[in-house]
């Protein structure tokens, strides 16, 4: 079978397993410091797919009481760096954990680092996950083409943790996903 065909018709597989792979104690700390008024913004950047998938938790988060912005991971590196100060949190989303603009934001911020560095990633032992203090897992598996599974994994696990850092419902979140999955599998 063509690997692309494959790996969309693996989606919903792929989905349920992020699903049921979900753990709120990965967003402990993020959700610790949000308590505490640790944070005065939340910056979510990512490239491509990885960008685009986080737009619905972007959405999401606009309901907290501090700014949240959804920035290109390219653009904040090269631009608007300045917006990354040390009450941030920064949110870094990469599939791979090693996209360049991602991995450069981290050596950037090194000297003077955000509050607290969330990764939303597929690959755990890639240089983002290593160097975040909080990982969100994706769990999409490998991809023979482009983005079909780690887009979808990724626009999910994103809006499950923005409805946990904002105090929703989590049952009834990962009872749509899992509804969107069986969707998806009949469609």
């Amino acid at each position: 079978m063509n690997p692309y065909i494959q790996d969309i018709l693996t989606q919903p597989a792929a989905l349920r397993l992020a699903l049921s792979n979900f753990s709120v104690e990965n967003l402990r700390r993020v959700q610790e410091g949000l308590d505490q008024n640790e944070f005065d913004r939340i910056l979510i950047t990512g490239m491509g797919a990885s960008y685009n998938a986080a737009y619905p938790a972007y959405l999401y988060l606009t309901s907290l009481s501090i700014p949240v912005m959804l920035v290109n991971a390219a653009e904040l590196l090269h631009y608007s760096s300045g917006l990354i100060g040390r009450r941030s949190l920064l949110w870094l989303n990469s599939q791979s954990g090693r996209s360049i603009e991602v991995v450069r934001l981290l050596e950037k911020t090194q000297a003077t680092p955000p509050a607290c560095t969330l990764a939303s990633v597929n690959d755990i032992e890639s240089p983002l996950a290593v160097a975040a203090d909080a990982c969100l897992p994706i769990y999409a598996g490998v991809e023979a083409t482009v983005s079909t599974r780690t887009y979808l994994n990724m626009l999910a696990t994103n809006l499950l943790a923005a409805v946990v850092l904002c105090g929703g419902d989590l049952q009834a979140a990962q009872g749509k996903l899992a509804a969107a999955a069986d969707t998806i599998q009949e469609y």
